[in-house]
């Protein structure tokens, strides 16, 4: 999903498409009207590889006040939740630039899904293009809704089991939801011993134990010989005790490698585990498409900075990213923060997010640890920092 200039090939592509879904059936041109307003309004786009899917024009009313107008989705696409994506990621732009409501005329036939964005009807049924329509609106302020759970995700480091015991204890009584636990941190997190799992399990008396399955360092291209090795760690993974696994796995161009991605997600579910696509998730060339192909896939959360993959920076640095990602989720997916979160940083964070629907959960890795161990202390200050907030 992108913003596209007026003028652009792009907006010459769905300009097409606006005129083949929204004027032709009912014998109207488009390009017969005068489009001089389009110059001062807000273009988005939806694509699906190189395909155009959907797209829409919000139109400033007033400083803080959008109407969307022309909302177009494929017919073959219909269905697949790309219009209410595009929606949110609409409506996302606009309040970060400072919109508080948003107002469109809708066809009647298509009030049922626009009441299931958040939009309530205003006023009488009038003709418009030929059909009958009704106005909507919709309010985007942070005061038009309180924002949803947080919970807190300790990342333990696990190289031993007689690691992985005292930091998973620690992270139990500080209070945290769940951990995730890693050995190798030092590459970014590699996949945990069955024994550190084991023995992780012991001390972690709740549910929300997440092992990493990641057999080796590097990118996220997997050959058919390592994708077989993660099979087997996610099988190892519920057999020792864990509650859910963190994965990521991309194709050579960077893209969700959505196929056997599905796999694992198929494997993780007869096994009764929950599944967290890592930081992978953030060296795609386009996060939003791949949230959107996560949610397709099934996967039940995703771990994510804001900040692209091997770039300098913080969650706090990619608090605006992360918020679109938050908007776009729309509670159907669990987005967690990391990177660099601590309890001094955590309330900033949040409190520079829109409220969001669903659960959010940040996660901290040295933002939790002292003297290079996991603190209970410090993972409590993260959770009372959370709940305070």
């Amino acid at each position: 999903m992108s913003e596209i200039a007026f003028g652009s090939p792009e907006y010459e592509t769905a300009r097409e498409l606006r005129n083949e879904i929204l004027r032709q059936p009912l014998g109207l041109d488009l390009y017969q009207e005068n489009s001089d307003w389009e110059k001062r309004a807000r273009h988005f786009v939806m694509y699906r590889g190189e395909r155009l899917v959907a797209c829409l024009i919000a139109f400033p009313e007033s400083h803080n006040c959008y109407r969307i107008r022309q909302l177009a989705t494929r017919p073959d696409c219909r269905g697949q939740g790309f219009g209410s994506e595009l929606m949110r990621h609409a409506e996302t732009e606009l309040t970060i630039s400072g919109a508080t409501n948003v107002i469109l005329h809708a066809r009647v036939s298509a009030v049922g899904f626009y009441e299931k964005l958040g939009y309530q009807t205003a006023g009488r049924e009038f003709e418009e293009v030929t059909v009958p329509h009704v106005r909507m609106e919709k309010s985007l302020g942070k005061s038009s809704a309180d924002p949803g759970p947080v919970k807190v995700e300790a990342c333990i480091r696990g190289d031993t089991p007689a690691e992985a015991s005292p930091f998973a204890a620690a992270a139990f009584r500080g209070g945290a939801d769940t951990v995730e636990l890693c050995s190798a941190m030092h590459l970014e997190g590699l996949s945990p011993s069955i024994a550190a799992i084991k023995a992780a399990r012991a001390e972690f008396r709740r549910p929300g134990l997440m092992t990493m399955v990641r057999p080796r360092d590097g990118d996220f291209c997997y050959s058919d010989e390592e994708f077989e090795i993660v099979e087997r760690q996610i099988e190892s993974a519920a057999k020792a005790g864990a509650d859910g696994v963190v994965f990521g796995l991309l194709t050579n161009d960077g893209h969700i490698d959505d196929c056997r991605v599905k796999r694992w997600v198929a494997q993780s579910r007869q096994l009764g585990l929950k599944t967290t696509f890592h930081r992978a998730f953030d060296a795609t060339p386009s996060r939003e498409e791949a949230l959107a192909t996560l949610i397709e896939l099934g996967v039940d959360r995703i771990l994510t900075s804001g900040v692209g993959w091997g770039e300098p920076g913080s969650a706090l640095d990619g608090v605006l990213q992360l918020d679109r990602l938050i908007q776009q989720s729309a509670g159907r997916i669990e987005i967690i923060i990391g990177g660099g979160v601590s309890p001094e940083c955590a309330p900033a964070i949040l409190e520079s997010l829109n409220p969001w629907t669903g659960t959010l959960s940040v996660h901290a890795y040295s933002g939790v640890m002292e003297k290079g161990e996991t603190s209970e202390e410090r993972v409590r200050a993260l959770v009372e920092a959370v709940s305070a907030f």
